[in-house]
């Protein structure tokens, strides 16, 4: 804990830092993101007991995959639309592939996630891999929670 308290400072003034260049280049939720993605980091590099290497080490773990990951729930946000107008004008077969489409998309996501979590397995050992799974899901909660309000 007391490494995290002397990580604030530093934390106050990266998202800071983030949040206005994000800003001031595109969609504000982008700041936001990237906030909720250094704070995710913070929190793993806290309870993981991370040293500084293994913290920057996953870090571009995470960011590589989160792009890959990004593209895709976009492009399941882009087939929604058509999805819903072919729910309930479409033909089945137009329905089957747009379901299809999602579904392989979701897939995608899955495998990414797989890969992920391999590649950060290398790097923790397996009491931190627990952690690691733990604290991951106890996230995903929040945030759903949080979208949820």
């Amino acid at each position: 804990m007391k490494k995290f308290l002397a990580f604030i400072p530093f934390l106050v003034t990266l998202l800071f830092t983030q949040s206005v260049f994000s800003y001031r280049d595109g969609d504000p939720g982008d700041a936001k993101r990237e906030r909720v993605r250094s704070l995710i980091l913070m929190r793993l590099t806290d309870e993981l007991n991370l040293n500084d290497a293994q913290a920057k080490q996953l870090g571009a773990i995470m960011e590589k995959y989160h792009q890959q990951r990004r593209q895709l729930k976009q492009e399941i946000q882009a087939l929604t639309p058509q999805l819903r107008a072919a729910s309930e004008t479409g033909k089945d077969t137009e329905i089957n592939q747009l379901i299809k489409n999602v579904s392989s998309k979701k897939d995608q996501i899955d495998e990414i996630d797989n890969r992920m979590f391999t590649e950060v397995q290398r790097m923790l050992t397996p009491r931190q891999q627990a952690k690691y799974l733990v604290i991951m899901e106890e996230i995903r909660k929040q945030i759903w929670e949080t979208k949820q309000r």
